[in-house]
């Protein structure tokens, strides 16, 4: 097990070979298998509000999961993140989902998760090869993390807009 969420009644555990098995924390029970990512899951965040599970790969991918009953899990979106590398870190900020990666940068999703699942919900199945492919440009505002002379790291933005040093 790599990593590891809770999310409501479940327990979400991401593994080596790139599955994510969920767990019903009452029960001690394996409710469901998710497959999607084809290497180990190295990050997992649950947002309570829109009840969607997000996974980050060493398969340089970000799935979003609709997380309701566990026989209808199902993926919402695939994000390639080919030319970033593994996914290590993922966070749920403001609606929005900001990634960390093996390039040492971290970028947030310009769609927010409010939309997808509104989205995916009026489709009533799994986004389609065509919104994948515009999907796969959801990734922007680099953020690149220097060291400060002050102490804590220092984050500066690249792109659109300034942000708060820290």
């Amino acid at each position: 097990v790599l990593s590891t969420v809770v999310s409501g009644a479940y327990l979400c555990s991401g593994t080596q070979d790139g599955q994510i098995r969920v767990w019903h924390i009452r029960d001690r029970v394996e409710a469901t298998v998710l497959r999607h990512h084809t290497s180990a899951i190295l990050a997992l965040e649950a947002d309570e509000p829109s009840s969607v599970l997000i996974s980050g790969s060493s398969d340089s991918t970000i799935c979003l999961w609709k997380m309701c009953d566990p026989s209808l899990f199902q993926c919402l979106c695939v994000v390639a993140c080919n030319a970033h590398g593994d996914v290590f870190s993922l966070a749920v900020v403001d609606r929005f989902v900001y990634a960390g990666f093996s390039d040492t940068k971290l970028r947030r999703m310009t769609e927010n998760l409010d939309s997808i699942v509104a989205r995916s919900d009026a489709q009533h199945d799994e986004v389609g090869a065509k919104e994948l492919e515009s999907l796969t440009g959801l990734i922007s505002s680099t953020w690149a993390l220097q060291p400060s002379s002050a102490g804590p790291l220092k984050q500066s933005l690249r792109g659109e807009k300034q942000c708060a040093h820290y």
